[in-house]
């Protein structure tokens, strides 16, 4: 199928516009799954009204009760510690 150049200069616009929105959303993708910042969540390492990280579904525990990692927050995280993105599980 042979397509004209005018055809061609016609739909560039649209093929370009199509490439830039993949690029937009998958710059959008990139930043939802990095982690935000113990500051920017409040992190403490004590618990608060009985509610820590432990019991976060966003805990992800370390070896032998030790620091742990969270799905939210970059970092090393107490399991007896506590942020703002806390979610009971």
């Amino acid at each position: 199928m042979q397509v004209s150049r005018r055809k061609l200069m016609a739909r560039l616009p649209r093929f370009a516009l199509a490439i830039a929105g993949a690029d937009l959303l998958a710059e959008r993708s990139a930043r939802a799954d990095a982690l935000v910042s113990k500051d920017s969540v409040s992190y403490q390492t004590t618990p608060s009204n009985g509610q820590q990280c432990s019991g976060c579904t966003h805990f992800v525990p370390g070896a032998a009760g030790g620091p742990g990692t969270c799905k939210v927050v970059a970092g090393s995280i107490s399991p007896t510690g506590y942020c703002l993105a806390f979610t009971a599980s």
